[in-house]
Formats: C-alpha cells, sequence, structure tokens
C-alpha cells in the first residue's frame, strides 16, 4: 500500500525553509551588488552630473548644478545663489560665482537672461552669452539689416546671395556675399536701391559700396 507526504511533514518544511532561505539570499546578493554599483557610479566635485528633482548621481555631500551639470559644494551652491539674486544675472547671464566674481555657468544661465530673451545670445562661450546658430544669427540686427545669416567660426557671417536679399539688398545695395559679409558689386545693385540711389544720390559700386 502506497503511503503519501503530507506537505506539512517536517521534511517538506525544511526543503521549503532551505528553497525561501536561498532565494532570499539570491535577492541580497543582487541588492548589494545594485547599491555597490550606484556607489561606484557617484560623482566626484568638478565631473558632469544628471539630475532630476528629487534625485542626483552626485556623492551624497554634492550637488548638481543644473545650469553646469557639474558636482558642486553647498558652499558653491550658496555663492551661486548670490550671483543669481543680482542684475548680471538677470541681464547677462552671470550666473554664477568663481573667483569672487559672478560668471556665466553655461548654456543654462544665457536662455534665462535678457542676453538670449531680448539679444538672441543664448549660448555660453568665453565667459559670455553668445550667438552660436544661424538661428540666432538671423534674429540679430544684423542678420535682418546686414545679411550676416549664418554662424561659423565663432561669428555670424554672409556666406551666399541668399543671405543679403531683403534690406542688406534692397535698402544698402549690397547684394552679393563677398568675405563673409554682403557688398554691392554691380552698378545695378546700387540702382536698385531705394535708400542709396533714390534717396541718396549713391547710385554707383565702388570698393562694395554704393557711391
Amino acid at each position: 500500500m502506497k503511503t503519501t507526504t503530507s506537505a506539512t511533514s517536517p521534511r517538506n518544511v525544511r526543503r521549503t525553509v532551505r528553497a525561501q532561505l536561498l532565494v532570499a539570499s539570491a535577492l541580497l546578493a543582487l541588492l548589494g551588488l545594485v547599491v555597490l554599483e550606484g556607489c561606484k557610479n557617484k560623482r566626484e566635485h568638478g565631473e558632469r552630473c544628471t539630475s532630476s528633482e528629487y534625485r542626483s548621481d552626485c556623492e551624497a555631500s554634492l550637488h548638481c548644478d543644473q545650469s553646469t551639470h557639474t558636482c558642486i559644494t553647498s558652499e558653491e551652491d550658496s555663492a551661486n545663489d548670490g550671483c543669481a539674486a543680482k542684475d548680471e544675472c538677470k541681464k547677462e547671464g552671470r550666473c554664477h560665482a568663481k573667483e569672487k566674481m559672478c560668471v556665466v555657468g553655461g548654456d543654462g544661465d544665457c536662455v534665462k537672461s535678457e542676453a538670449c530673451t531680448s539679444s538672441h545670445r543664448c549660448h555660453a562661450r568665453d565667459g559670455e552669452c553668445k550667438v552660436a546658430t544661424d538661428e540666432e544669427c538671423k534674429a540679430q540686427f544684423d542678420g535682418e539689416y546686414h545679411g550676416l545669416r549664418r554662424f561659423r567660426d565663432g561669428k555670424c557671417v554672409a556666406l551666399t546671395d541668399d543671405d543679403c536679399t531683403g534690406k542688406p539688398c534692397s535698402g544698402d545695395g549690397a547684394c552679393h556675399a563677398k568675405d563673409g559679409v554682403c557688398v554691392a558689386l554691380k552698378d545695378e545693385d546700387c540702382k536698385g536701391s531705394y535708400e542709396q540711389c533714390s534717396k541718396r544720390g549713391q547710385c554707383k559700386a565702388e570698393g562694395g559700396k554704393c557711391v
């Protein structure tokens, strides 16, 4: 006659307990690896970092600056707050402290300043907020009136005759791109300009200008 073993027999209970202990040990080992890896990946002072509203990947004593995306100390954070309260932060993007001066820390400082919203200088370059894209060049006064609509080698320039269409050509007779600027190369350019020829009588092209 075959006998059956109850699920609650001492042998089965021991087997169940051993299985549960093995699972728990595996989970603890996995958790330890995750924690260890997280500690290894913590960023040190001055290193690039990422952060959200509730966490950052900087070491516990550091803070991830939202503009420069680097790990900074609480003292540096306080100094930055002092710069952020000044007009030079609002107007020129100088919102970060460096060597007892307020400087542009990154693109984020420029984007929220009047340098960007009013003058279209939205990128941090050499400690200042400057133009750095074709779109920003086109939005500048020199882009609209002088055809300097392309960003190349750190500045706005005119690359093709298309950049000189509109006000540079119709207003000043500067209808052709040459050496990065719009110039008048033909008498016809000047004669078609109301501002230069019709209004001022300067209807001849000479030296890149209407005379």
